[in-house]
């Protein structure tokens, strides 16, 4: 397999956009605590794009968006949806589904 990009200190979830049109996004979730801090308990959903669809362009990770969540993932995926960009759940670490 050959590695065409790569996204430094995030030990997460991932997911691949199931959409043709945005084959090259994939969306994150944060396993990991990231800060420091007793209240630092909660987790991120983050989007990226790889860009590897276009050839002319070298494949590098673009923040698309993020959010926080009140508990880290533990799970993720990305499923055909009505809306055309798909769904997105997160089993979370709580037992909760977001």
């Amino acid at each position: 397999m050959t590695k065409i990009a790569q996204i430094d200190d995030h030990g997460s979830a991932l997911a691949w956009s199931p959409v043709k049109e945005h084959a090259d996004v994939v969306a994150l979730g944060t396993k990991e605590s990231s800060g420091i801090g007793f209240d630092d308990y909660g987790g991120e959903l983050e989007l990226y794009s790889f860009n590897i669809t276009n050839p002319e362009d070298k494949p590098t990770p673009k923040v698309l968006g993020k959010v926080k969540t009140a508990s880290r993932f533990s799970s993720i995926g990305w499923s055909v949806g009505a809306g055309g960009n798909g769904l997105i759940a997160g089993g979370m670490t709580d037992g909760s589904v977001c």
